[in-house]
């Protein structure tokens, strides 16, 4: 995902799942295709756009290997803190494993919940 509205709506509305180096948050995938995506938000927090980059790219490689495969369609934004430029690799992949867990868990009720029918009257 690269569009900054989309990145916004899930940002917003989405199911909040936070360590303490990162900020995911997760809907039910707004897109029709079936299969999960990825957003990033590195900010600046002071650091050169090497840093950033490389901290992008690591965690871009994470969840495509870790996360995404085989995960249920939904739709998952990375906000990145401060203390993540910290981290080594090794560490990102654990984080990375966690995060796998914790939308596991809560898919289920997401993909249910946007499934649903509206409630009567509205």
């Amino acid at each position: 995902m690269t569009r900054g509205l989309e990145l916004r709506v899930i940002a917003r509305t989405g199911k909040r799942l936070r360590t303490e180096h990162l900020d995911v948050r997760v809907v039910a995938s707004l897109s029709h295709a079936g299969h999960p995506r990825a957003g990033f938000v590195v900010p600046k927090h002071g650091r050169s756009a090497v840093e950033r980059n490389r901290l992008k790219r690591r965690l871009r490689e994470i969840v495509r290997t870790r996360v995404l495969p085989g995960a249920p369609p939904v739709d998952l934004v990375l906000t990145t803190r401060p203390s993540a430029y910290k981290l080594s690799f090794d560490a990102l992949l654990a984080i990375g494993e966690h995060i796998r867990r914790e939308t596991d868990r809560v898919a289920p009720r997401l993909l249910a919940a946007s499934s649903s029918p509206p409630p009567e009257g509205e």
